[in-house]
């Protein structure tokens, strides 16, 4: 059933979600090319050519989500302490695997960018967002909460408590009936 918060709440019953983090999703182009579109630094065509893009495009992968305009150079796979793609023998193909997604009416992304740091093969990214939030007053949401339940108590809780002149209730009288069991 996945992640749950309070009151038994999933990720998607949310208002504003920013997902982040190591997608691991890849340019699907070979090496040569990818390097090639890198050097001319056409981050279009590397986009194009982007897995997480083309799956979220299709629909198949985080619907409803969205993410901000790349526009900066693939952040994955880096020589340590380098500027240098992966010159290993494996030969990692340039990709964007660190991303940030957002889902929810109330966000505004107002940044996206990667980091220039070279501690990791990664390149970090960062994304800043404005959001705007609903404040609860406290103090007057627990006094509307006390007096709706003073009320409800004294027209329903009392066996005593009868409508006014002619009022009609759209509740039933459940004073001295039994309750009603499930498969009864």
């Amino acid at each position: 059933h996945g992640l749950r918060f309070q009151r038994n709440r999933g990720i998607e019953d949310h208002d504003a979600i920013i997902w982040m983090g190591d997608f691991n999703y890849r340019i699907g182009l070979g090496l040569e090319a990818a390097k090639a579109l890198v050097k001319k630094q056409d981050l279009e065509t590397l986009y194009e050519n982007d897995q997480l893009n083309l799956q979220m495009v299709a629909g198949l992968s985080f619907p409803f989500y969205s993410e901000a305009r790349i526009n900066f150079m693939p952040t994955y796979k880096f020589d340590v302490g380098s500027d240098t793609y992966d010159s290993s023998e494996k030969a990692r193909i340039p990709a964007w695997t660190d991303r940030i997604l957002r889902k929810g009416a109330n966000l505004r992304q107002t940044s996206y960018n990667s980091a220039p740091l070279r501690f990791s093969d990664h390149r970090p990214v960062y994304a800043t967002f404005e959001c705007r939030v609903n404040i609860v007053d406290e103090r007057k949401r627990q006094y509307i909460s006390r007096e709706l339940y003073q009320r409800r108590k004294a027209d329903v809780g009392d066996p005593t408590a009868h409508l006014g002149d002619g009022e009609e209730s759209d509740d039933e009288d459940l004073i001295g009936y039994d309750s009603i069991e499930p498969g009864l």
